[in-house]
């Protein structure tokens, strides 16, 4: 195996159950013929099922489990490795630190990773890495740019959504700093470009997911009631609330129909409480969260699935969601809204159906349409939408550009 096939991968947490896009990535790459070390920077719950993703798990270094003792020894041979590559990376995270003075919380926690950084510049050095690459543009990639820089070697970010939106800081630092920079939508290359970013850096790699897990249903009905569904964590920038709102408007209109959410997440009771005030405790149920295996025999039994994702109020919002990607590759017609990278996967009218972003009116006029078109009209949408996220979305078609450019 060449230098150049040997990488490391870092994220939030490897394997994540909420980021199922990463290990499946780093799956593909192995099976294209790169060998991929994996470092996460927290531990996920165990997965008691999948022996791949145990296997992962036991694989990987998960660096804030280390020890303080662990830190400062590593900080201590790396700086006695190489002083003055020490110093000068110390130095950048000094004049990082000190960009950020007025947020002192987010500077003091880039030392903090620096420190990190240097205990894993060591391991990529021991184990011979020629590249890291890194999922998510804020904690992560502070430590994967320190260490990258430690251990002479390069590193490249993948960024999303709320690591740009939200919890971005110094991201045209990183964009300078990369080898390449990639992210998940065009919409985000625009945001980067607009922040100063240097555009040559900047690369869409979509966040795939496997077209052949995810096969085309036998063709349904439309029943009655019509089932909606809805698939996430129930956080504001999913939109539940917003949903459950338009639900009370078609009641008031007549129409029949069931929503089941699926998910969990803090806004549990509030959206339960929001059922109970709009009497719908009939018409709207609660399904807790799926294991993800289950996710594909409960999108079949839906007519329509809907994730009508908002700008909640910090600022954050969805960059274009691998559940959305799914259930069209499964032949469930999708509704979303026209925010973010969504539009580019929900092409409204081509691929899907769209409403205005937090538009309680316009959301119930969409799913209101939607129960009443044609099933010529629904089943062209399908094709085209399944034809797009293979083209576009497949995981290993772009698990093979990202392979192509860290190789370059």
């Amino acid at each position: 195996m060449s230098a150049a096939k040997k990488i490391a991968y870092l994220a939030p947490e490897i394997p994540g159950f909420s980021s199922t896009f990463v290990y499946n990535e780093i799956f593909a790459l192995v099976q294209s013929g790169f060998t991929v070390a994996t470092f996460s920077v927290h531990r996920a719950g165990r997965f008691e099922s999948e022996q791949k993703l145990q296997q992962m798990q036991r694989d990987t270094t998960y660096l804030y489990e280390q020890g303080l003792f662990s830190i400062v020894a590593a900080n201590l041979r790396c700086l006695l490795a190489s002083p003055v590559r020490y110093g000068k990376t110390l130095l950048m995270c000094i004049a990082d630190m000190l960009k950020l003075a007025s947020q002192p919380k987010i500077a003091l926690g880039l030392f903090y990773r620096f420190l990190i950084g240097a205990l894993l510049s060591g391991l990529l050095k021991k184990q011979e890495v020629s590249h890291l690459h890194v999922h998510f543009a804020h904690v992560p990639t502070d430590i994967g740019m320190y260490a990258a820089a430690l251990a002479g070697i390069t590193y490249s970010t993948t960024a999303h959504a709320n690591d740009i939106f939200e919890r971005g800081w110094l991201l045209t630092e990183k964009v300078d700093r990369a080898k390449f920079f990639a992210t998940i939508s065009n919409f985000n290359v625009k945001w980067f470009v607009d922040l100063g970013a240097d555009k040559r850096k900047l690369q869409v790699v979509r966040c795939g997911v496997d077209s052949q897990q995810f096969t085309l249903r036998p063709e349904k009905h439309k029943a009655m009631p019509v089932q909606f569904g809805f698939l996430g964590r129930l956080v504001e920038k999913k939109g539940a609330e917003i949903l459950i709102a338009a639900c009370a408007q078609l009641r008031q209109q007549g129409l029949d129909f069931v929503l089941h959410i699926v998910g969990d997440g803090p806004l549990d009771q509030d959206l339960k409480d929001q059922v109970k005030q709009f009497n719908l405790h009939n018409t709207v149920y609660f399904l807790g969260a799926k294991p993800h295996a289950e996710i594909a025999a409960w999108l079949e039994q839906l007519d329509y699935f809907v994730l009508p994702c908002v700008k909640d109020s910090q600022g954050d919002m969805d960059g274009i969601p691998v559940a959305l990607m799914e259930a069209m590759l499964k032949g469930i017609p999708v509704i979303s809204t026209d925010i973010s990278g969504i539009p580019e996967l929900v092409i409204d009218g081509k691929t899907g159906l769209s409403a205005q972003q937090g538009d309680v009116a316009s959301l119930a006029a969409i799913l209101q349409q939607a129960s009443n078109e044609p099933p010529a009209e629904v089943c062209q949408r399908v094709q085209q939408g399944q034809a797009l996220v293979c083209a576009e979305y497949d995981l290993n078609v772009n698990a093979k550009k990202l392979g192509e450019l860290i190789a370059a």
